[in-house]
């Protein structure tokens, strides 16, 4: 499992502003959101602003010489934003009328953010919160890990921390404007839910037990009080994230209910259609319209990170494209369906430009031999997963007859540092995420595929180093 520090009720954000208020009064238009700042020690010439939960295209915006950059924005969904310069970023909360202004140092880049100008109270008070998780090193897996007694009570004190982070930057009752503080208290109180929905399985998995850790009914006395058909939550983005949690306890629940469990742990891929059939029934009980689109359009997204065949694939897909009426989700569904059969197991390899640092060359270059090839972002972006790298760099001792290419997608002014600290072996190269993104399934910020010495598939999304059944798999390819 992934050693990666999680912070508890995520959503950290930043942001500084400072505007000239006649200026803004004069030019800036109503409902136009205005997001600049200025750049500190830049990395790079260029920001980037992009909706958390949406598939959008990435903004983005230059810095002029004196590294200063401006987003125009205007048509703007209220709600989170990453903003990204170089390997580093962060969130900033954005609602119309909003002028904000940053400065940011990238020296320090989450505790130099300040934000100034309409909006900056809920902004600041998010990077605070960010900083204050940060700061107390609050994981996920040793909160997961917790019995329920412990667990309810860490996150109780948790509520009593973030209330009063809160109470210090709105304690006018004013200082937030009421779509902010009701984002904000939608935020937190989403979160917990989301954490209490995901803690049966985690807690099971984290533990190694061999059946669902239960809990008392009164547990989840809070899914009385909400209504999950609201229409009036529909675009916030923790609402969503605790109905699609709520959604895959249920599943589980129900699915631990009719099968053996010892089964379900030892072979899990052996359930994905039973498992599909009681979640997509599940989703077939929601009256909105809109909410049901985005269920049934993440559970199908997730399954492209399986090692489904295209056969069940397909069939799974089926719920999906019955019952969608986005055709926007309808369009993304099927893009990524092609994509899955062009890299079935026997197809070529999708070829692409790299760079070993000195020279471009092409990936199908390194074809001959077999590959155990490795995508992987900058560990700026997260706490670097040290077992990783140990389990990779002992596989490539193990199998000399294997090159073992890892290929850095993020930006190239930030690769040499990022090595440093990623400490894999083998052929480092580097490529253009754009790029790779519509040839691979690249399901999180670590991916790995398998690749035959004739340079053909043979898992487009394998094992992870430390999985269990990868030296099966490399005893196999080699």
């Amino acid at each position: 499992m992934r050693n990666i520090i999680i912070y508890i009720l995520p959503l950290l954000l930043i942001f500084f502003v400072s505007c000239d208020t006649e200026t803004k009064n004069n030019t800036m238009k109503k409902n136009v959101v205005y997001f600049g700042g200025n750049i500190i020690n830049p990395v790079c010439n260029k920001v980037k602003l992009i909706k958390t939960d949406s598939d959008t295209d990435t903004l983005i915006a230059k810095l002029d010489k004196s590294n200063f950059f401006i987003f125009k924005l205007d048509s703007i969904k209220t709600g989170t934003y990453t903003f990204h310069h170089g390997a580093e970023f962060q969130y900033v909360y954005l609602e119309k009328d909003d002028s904000l202004m940053i400065r940011l140092n990238t020296l320090e880049f989450d505790e130099s953010l300040v934000f100034t100008g309409n909006g900056a109270s809920v902004n600041n008070y998010l990077i605070k919160r960010y900083l204050n998780n940060e700061n107390n090193n609050i994981n996920l897996i040793q909160l997961f890990s917790l019995d329920v007694t412990k667990f309810n009570h860490t996150i109780d004190s948790i509520k009593i921390v973030e209330s009063q982070i809160l109470s210090d930057f709105n304690y006018n009752e004013s200082d937030f404007s009421n779509i902010a503080l009701s984002w904000v208290n939608n935020m937190l109180k989403f979160t917990e839910y989301s954490f209490r929905e995901l803690y049966p399985y985690n807690n099971t998995i984290i533990n190694k037990e061999n059946s669902l850790t239960r809990v008392d009914s009164s547990f989840f006395d809070y899914r009385k009080e909400i209504d999950i058909n609201d229409s009036s939550l529909n675009d916030n983005e923790y609402f969503k994230s605790y109905i699609n949690s709520r959604l895959v306890n249920l599943t589980l629940d129900s699915l631990f209910r009719v099968i053996p469990e010892i089964d379900f742990f030892d072979n899990s891929k052996k359930f994905d259609s039973q498992y599909g059939k009681i979640l997509t029934y599940y989703i077939s009980t929601f009256d909105d319209e809109q909410i049901k689109n985005y269920l049934y359009y993440r559970y199908s997204k997730n399954l492209f990170v399986s090692e489904l065949s295209i056969d069940d694939l397909q069939d799974l897909l089926i719920p999906f494209f019955e019952n969608v009426s986005d055709e926007k989700m309808v369009k993304k569904i099927n893009h990524l369906l092609s994509r899955y059969i062009k890299l079935a197991p026997g197809s070529k390899a999708l070829d692409f430009g790299v760079s070993d640092g000195k020279e471009l060359k092409k990936f199908s270059d390194y074809f001959g031999k077999p590959i155990y090839l490795f995508f992987w972002l900058s560990p700026n972006r997260y706490d670097w997963n040290t077992d990783l790298t140990k389990n990779y760099n002992d596989l490539k001792k193990q199998y000399p007859n294997i090159q073992f290419i890892s290929i850095y997608l993020d930006y190239p002014e930030t690769w040499e540092d990022s090595k440093k600290v990623s400490g894999a072996n083998g052929v480092q190269l580097s490529a253009d995420y754009r790029i790779i993104k519509n040839k691979y399934l690249i399901p999180s910020s670590n991916s790995f595929v398998l690749i035959d010495k004739n340079g053909n598939i043979v898992e487009s999304n394998t094992s992870w180093p430390g999985s269990k059944k990868i030296k099966a798999k490399l005893n196999k390819l080699k």
